[in-house]
């Protein structure tokens, strides 16, 4: 459990499960326990599963836009922000990582207490499938929940699971 400075208004939970218990069953029971109180006492909470049987799933900017596009649900000011990434990129493609960043920054700056959940974690590849640094990773997810925790947003909470204890 790793916790910030008492009055930041931010914190971070991550959650290991045993290698000994099957994973699969802890991690869905907890993580869809979890999502389910949280939705009760909150309505700001995104969650994303990393899933290795569904390689879409193991990057950063599948969950950027997984976050975005559910915060987008929760008050007209998230949903302007994906309308607004949306027009600025309409003819030009897929919008740029540092793009979805700050869509996702607006986002949360507009939701006062939100939790995101992030389950799986360890099974986002370690390093680059194809040996190539230009290759999404686990890594480019560590820097984006950095991102967001140094980001200075009051009420913004994380939950991490994850089997590798060495993340």
């Amino acid at each position: 459990l790793t916790k910030s400075p008492a009055g930041s208004g931010k914190s971070v939970l991550w959650y290991e499960t045993s290698y000994n218990k099957p994973r699969l069953l802890i991690t869905v029971r907890f993580s869809s326990s979890i999502i389910d109180h949280l939705k009760q006492c909150l309505s700001h909470v995104a969650y994303f599963f990393f899933d290795f049987r569904q390689p879409h799933t193991l990057n950063v900017r599948a969950l950027m836009k997984s976050l975005i596009f559910q915060l987008s649900r929760h008050s007209d000011a998230n949903y302007s922000a994906l309308f607004l990434l949306y027009v600025e990129h309409f003819h030009f493609g897929e919008p740029s990582d540092e793009a979805l960043r700050q869509c996702l920054l607006k986002q949360i700056s507009a939701s006062g207490d939100i939790f995101i959940v992030l389950d799986a974690l360890d099974e986002c590849p370690r390093f680059p499938l194809d040996g190539r640094d230009n290759q999404p990773d686990r890594r480019d997810v560590l820097n984006l929940i950095e991102f967001l925790f140094r980001s200075k947003l009051r009420g913004l909470h994380h939950l991490v699971s994850s089997l590798d204890s060495e993340i």
